[in-house]
């Protein structure tokens, strides 16, 4: 009888302490989940206006822009002639691109060297800086390599 008492307590010890584990694990994982969320809502359409400080030329046939859509985590974007489509991350301010498909057409120089400058900064670690309906996309020294507009 002795033997039953002290096996049912340490059964008891021993579930309890599992339980407890257990939703320390569980505590510990939404903790994680909610501070990798980010409450910065950048979805919808932008337009490039500005690449590494200088204004992107009002004379243009078609602006620059970049579109995200948070539910899918993806982006769109015509940073000049061609097309990128890719999925990004979004955790705090820290913005990734991840690689995209990206069509490769030539055009004027100008266009060329905008479209180049606009997706070299995209593919830069980048912190995003909301301002009402301004974007900046900071580059680690916290200078704008991109300002977007809605």
């Amino acid at each position: 009888m002795l033997f039953d008492s002290n096996y049912n307590s340490l059964n008891k010890y021993i579930i309890m302490k599992k339980t407890l584990i257990a939703a320390a694990v569980a505590a510990s994982a939404f903790l994680a989940v909610s501070c990798a969320s980010s409450s910065i809502n950048i979805d919808g359409e932008w337009n490039v206006v500005s690449v590494d400080g200088v204004a992107v030329p009002d004379s243009l046939e078609q602006a620059p822009l970049i579109c995200f859509d948070s539910a899918k985590k993806t982006y769109h974007a015509r940073p000049g002639i061609n097309l990128v489509n890719g999925s990004y991350t979004l955790e705090g301010d820290k913005l990734t691109f991840g690689e995209g498909a990206m069509t490769r057409m030539a055009g004027p120089v100008e266009l060329m060297n905008l479209e180049s400058s606009i997706v070299n900064n995209m593919f830069l670690p980048l912190t995003v800086k909301l301002e009402g309906d301004t974007m900046n996309l900071c580059n680690d020294e916290g200078v704008a390599v991109l300002v977007l507009k809605k």
